[in-house]
């Protein structure tokens, strides 16, 4: 190789390196190639890029969970046990996923971990004796939620309800967990129902508000004509719909006769399938609700059909939340759905906020104040 060759190639990689301290990589970047890295059995390169994306985000809970189980698969106890500790007091509050993630397993095992555990148990036990309790509804099938009270309730006085829907494999408790954290909602009763469907994943299992598709692949695969197919198929994913709005018009049926509950003054919060559901839910029945959040979630064609717009218009306010750093849904669907709304003339706000796909305590803060201030005049 010539000089002059060799020179230009370490200028090349000098630029390289310019360049990628100029622009490092996001967060979310980060997390996805943790995430592979997690996947493959490369915990030490997991750990490296978990630590450089906490630089950036250092309360991120997911990176100090997901950081917690690297150290635990490479036996750093005490390194391990004080990220878990510190994923907790971020706002993860999930002690089945605790009990049950294989990462942890190591953790478990050791005394540190054990006491740990034990202490974070009590703790949740003790949040959920004081905000939060258990409770079963009748549905197309027995449902089951998370509802949490206002500490003091007046005698007499109704109160608003916040209906949370969470995102495809998630649960409420993580939820309702971030309003506790951010301090959010001491002025309404919060419901969140779990997802009719368990659903199994890598670690642990979640909710899902739909079946698995691979539950009626026979059925769509029968005999007979692609129109028969595509007739059957939009018959069982109507089915599935009303099922699903059935389930969640229960679920508040049940907490109304529970607790005091303002009927005109019920907001309809939703997740990423959870948005999606409570678009459907919110623009189908405008007289139910006082509001929709949407968080990370699509605008449906189907939902956004001119009559069914035409019948919310003047009657529902709608709050949008996207990151714009969300990589699994763009930004520009939240733009897209806001346009949509302002144009059938209801009432639309979006708030674009720092966070990825999931939801942060400074975003319930933010969807708290925007639940107070109520329909503008």
């Amino acid at each position: 190789m010539g000089s002059r060759t060799a020179r230009v190639l370490v200028i090349l990689a000098s630029m390289f390196v310019i360049v990628s301290i100029a622009f490092p990589a996001t967060p979310e970047q980060l997390e996805q190639k943790a995430q592979e890295a997690m996947t493959e059995g490369r915990y030490d390169e997991a750990t490296r890029l978990l630590e450089e994306m906490l630089q950036q985000q250092p309360k991120n809970p997911r990176a100090l969970y997901n950081l917690a189980c690297c150290l635990s698969r490479t036996d750093d106890l005490p390194a391990a046990a004080k990220q878990l500790e510190a994923a907790w007091e971020a706002g993860l509050r999930d002690i089945e996923l605790l009990r049950t993630d294989p990462d942890l397993e190591n953790l478990r095992a050791s005394k540190k971990g054990e006491a740990l555990f034990k202490r974070l148990i009590a703790e949740q036990n003790k949040i959920q004796k004081l905000r939060g309790s258990p409770h079963l509804f009748e549905a197309p099938m027995l449902g089951s939620m998370r509802v949490v009270a206002p500490r003091h309730m007046e005698e007499g006085r109704k109160y608003p309800l916040v209906v949370i829907l969470h995102g495809h494999g998630a649960n409420p408790e993580s939820y309702v967990s971030l309003f506790d954290i951010a301090e959010a909602g001491s002025e309404a009763i919060i419901c969140a129902p779990y997802g009719p469907y368990p659903i199994a994943l890598q670690r642990g299992h979640g909710y899902s508000w739909y079946p698995p598709p691979w539950l009626f692949r026979d059925v769509l695969a029968a005999d007979g004509s692609a129109a028969d197919r595509d007739v059957r198929r939009s018959d069982l994913e109507q089915t599935e719909q009303a099922v699903t709005d059935r389930y969640v018009f229960a679920a508040i049926e049940a907490v109304s006769k529970a607790y005091p509950v303002d009927e005109k003054q019920i907001v309809l919060m939703g997740h990423s399938e959870g948005g999606v559901l409570a678009y459907s839910l919110g623009l189908k029945n405008p007289d139910r609700f006082s509001g929709l959040i949407i968080v990370g979630a699509r605008l449906r064609n189907s939902d956004a059909a001119p009559k069914r717009l035409a019948e919310a218009a003047g009657r529902l306010r709608v709050m949008i939340c996207h990151s714009r750093e969300d990589q699994q849904i763009a930004f520009d669907q939240a733009q897209s759905a806001q346009k949509t709304l302002d144009g059938a003339g209801i009432q639309s706000r979006l708030f674009a906020y720092t966070g990825g796909h999931g939801l942060t305590a400074s975003l319930i803060r933010t969807i708290d104040r925007w639940i107070r201030e109520g329909p503008t005049p």
